[in-house]
């Protein structure tokens, strides 16, 4: 690994001073957390989103029934028009 292997000695010696290891673990530690946060909050956000279409989705379905009540509404006062 080393071209010179007088320099992994020092390398260890700086990594277990300066704690390295701790130091990776804790990082990814966060990094897992910071992931996990990103995933609930795009899960959020999709849900968001398909809550908005369905209410669109229902609106369109009331209008829809409203526009064919008034067509069957007008053709009946067509067929009688002296009811009301």
């Amino acid at each position: 690994f080393w071209k010179q292997e007088n320099y992994e000695k020092d390398y260890k010696m700086v990594l277990n001073y300066l704690e390295m290891g701790t130091r990776t673990e804790v990082l990814n530690k966060r990094l897992d957390m910071l992931r996990e946060l990103l995933d609930v909050l795009q899960q959020q956000m999709e849900n968001a989103h398909a809550v908005k279409l369905e209410w669109i989705v229902i609106w369109l379905i009331v209008v829809e029934v409203v526009l064919e009540l008034l067509v069957v509404w007008g053709e009946t006062n067509w067929y009688f028009p002296g009811r009301h």
